[in-house]
């Protein structure tokens, strides 16, 4: 199995070259699988990468237009989000729905405010949000924790925030298939290797906008005429269960699926029964 991830990667790699669009001076570079049916954004977490949702893209192609975007550099999310809106138009995508995971579903949540007439359907997993009656003294601590790790992430050498992450590796893995264990550990040291200072830097300054500036309540989509499902695992031991109380809350018309002994990566490693899912939410 291990062996056939590499070459499905190694085709894929061949077959999915890099496109860039320009917004705002920043390259917003992402991958498309697809050439015909509704168009489907695979929004990634903190590492900002598309590339992780390779196996998600072919599996997806044959029926959707698929766009897995990376993140530049910025650390506005209304910046982020008017990104992708514009990765959308330069695909000729005039409506498309949104799958976000983790830090992903924060973009969806600001993306399906501010461009409703464009977004038919949202897919938040694995995620987090921030409400008007979220307790302010609750959020304040939360930025003051981020701001202290933003100021420890300018002062240590990068190194040092590398080996952190290679060291969490072992975690981020636990949950996978055993068949696919080896190619994934590989694949992430892979990924982290590519992460440079200001790319951790931008992500953190987004997630203290995110929690500084957005307040969202039960009426923003009163008029939105799309659906909402949200998909979160009862082990995931990085988004607190107040937290994902709180994302059914706010969305009390979302389908809801809890994934049992899952973790935070279930996208990757549940995947067969996330693209069904998917694919049942999406009617593809």
């Amino acid at each position: 199995m291990t062996q056939d991830l590499y070459n499905e990667l190694s085709t894929f790699r061949e077959t999915h070259p890099v496109k860039t669009v320009t917004y705002q001076k920043k390259p917003y570079r992402y991958l498309a699988g697809g050439e015909s049916g509704p168009t489907v954004f695979l929004l990634p977490g903190g590492l900002g990468i598309g590339e992780p949702f390779f196996l998600h893209v072919l599996d997806l192609e044959p029926d959707c237009r698929v766009i897995a975007p990376s993140y530049p550099d910025v650390s506005s999310l209304e910046d982020l989000a008017a990104g992708m809106h514009h990765i959308a138009q330069a695909e000729g995508a005039d409506r498309y729905s949104l799958v976000g995971q983790s830090a992903g579903g924060l973009v969806a949540q600001v993306m399906v405010r501010r461009f409703p007439e464009q977004v038919d359907k949202v897919m938040l997993s694995h995620t987090s949000t921030v409400t008007t009656d979220t307790d302010e003294a609750e959020i304040a601590e939360r930025v003051a924790g981020m701001n202290k790790r933003l100021r420890m992430l300018r002062l240590i050498p990068f190194f040092v925030v590398k080996r952190q992450l290679m060291n969490s590796i072992d975690h981020i893995v636990e949950t996978m298939r055993p068949d696919e264990l080896y190619f994934w550990k590989g694949y992430f040291e892979y990924v982290f290797e590519q992460r440079t200072k200001r790319d951790q830097m931008a992500m953190m300054r987004t997630l203290i906008d995110f929690a500084s500036n957005y307040r969202f309540s039960l009426h923003d989509l009163d008029d939105w005429p799309g659906e909402i499902m949200i998909l979160d695992s009862d082990a995931d031991a990085s988004i607190p269960d107040a937290e994902r109380k709180q994302v059914r809350r706010l969305y009390p018309r979302a389908q809801l699926h809890t994934l049992e002994d899952a973790g935070h990566l279930a996208i990757v490693s549940e995947r067969e029964t996330y693209l069904r899912l998917m694919r049942g939410f999406l009617k593809l």
